[in-house]
């Protein structure tokens, strides 16, 4: 799907990846609405930028996003809902932001597992209801260079997106794979 699409009217219409950014905009600034989010996208120069959309383009308006959220299956948003166990591919410079949509303070634990098994680092951070943050994987687990997987796993269900640092100034997201009870938790 494109990154933004175009109506009739110039509107943009939202791909499914200028979507959940207008998600995470709408979780992380505490908007519950899609009238917020939209008018917060529109206002903000900073949030067009993260978009990707330009200054002489329309932001998409609250009935952009409604119409979208009606043609992505559930299935694609319980994959952003949140959750208590990640895992994802990771090295030294992946970031992860990560919030807490609970009313309960939640414990984070993050351990790094190398490309054979081996546990690499493990950390453990609490987070209060509420709040969120982001880190870079090797400083916050002090590791000069790796490269596996990231097991996040926490006391309430969060929300987790892993960013992988291409080159700069490029970033992609990396999918979270689900823990289930067949995956050794180490």
């Amino acid at each position: 799907m494109p990154a933004v699409l175009r109506a009739e009217d110039g509107a943009a219409e939202p791909g499914a990846g200028v979507y959940f950014r207008l998600l995470l905009i709408g979780y992380f600034e505490g908007l519950d609405g899609e009238r917020g989010i939209a008018w917060r996208a529109a206002d903000s120069l900073g949030l067009r930028r993260f978009l990707r959309i330009g200054l002489d383009e329309m932001a998409p308006d609250h009935s952009t996003i409604s119409r979208t959220r009606r043609l992505i299956d559930v299935e694609t948003h319980r994959e952003v809902a949140p959750a208590t166990k990640f895992v994802t591919f990771a090295e030294r410079l992946t970031g992860v932001a990560y919030a807490n949509p609970s009313l309960q303070t939640a414990q984070i634990n993050f351990v790094a597992i190398g490309s054979t098994g081996t546990i690499l680092a493990a950390k453990s951070v609490p987070l209060l209801p509420g709040e969120h943050g982001a880190a870079n994987l090797g400083p916050l687990l002090g590791l000069e260079d790796f490269t596996g997987s990231i097991q996040i796993v926490s006391t309430v269900p969060i929300l987790s997106l892993s960013l992988n640092f291409e080159a700069y100034p490029a970033f992609s997201s990396l999918p979270p794979g689900e823990l289930d009870g067949a995956t050794p938790l180490r």
